[in-house]
């Protein structure tokens, strides 16, 4: 099975992305779509300040946060969201899907303007963690922009 992501331009350069419909019952979140970047050098998947307000997140409804560095070494916070199904297509266009037991839902804590900016273009991860639990390999060729996640059929 393949998941195909889309190589698009970010950050300055050609980047991988998975689309994802989120399912988080238990947040009142139905259905709703987002784009993932698939981030080898981060192992938790994330969910940005600007998708969770899109979502209509409410941080106070999420748990404790713990502390991640973003961008350029702005800090941010990570609540915990449980029990979240994201929903990705196949390369026959069928809907596949997963339950995270927990992603995290950013948001700033800096207060100064440039930071707060700063925190806003980070994107939505698709982390490593997601990757490695669900035995995926990931495809990455930029110059002909293809890639894609691969699960062997055991």
């Amino acid at each position: 099975m393949k998941i195909p992501l889309r190589v698009q331009q970010a950050a300055g350069g050609p980047k991988p992305f998975a689309y994802a419909v989120i399912y988080a019952p238990n947040y009142k979140i139905r259905g709703k779509r987002i784009r993932l970047f698939v981030d080898t050098g981060a192992h938790e998947s994330t969910i940005c300040e600007k998708d969770a307000l899109v979502l209509g997140v409410r941080y106070n409804r999420l748990g404790r946060p713990r502390k991640f560095v973003g961008v350029g070494g702005c800090s941010i916070q990570g609540f915990r969201m449980k029990d979240v199904i994201l929903r990705f297509r196949d390369e026959k266009d069928e809907v596949i899907s997963f339950n995270f037991p927990e992603i995290f839902v950013l948001k700033s804590t800096q207060k100064d303007i440039k930071t707060a900016e700063a925190s806003k273009i980070i994107p939505s991860i698709l982390g490593m963690r997601f990757l490695i639990e669900n035995g995926f390999t990931f495809y990455y060729d930029p110059l002909n922009k293809i890639a894609f996640l691969e699960k062997s059929e055991e």
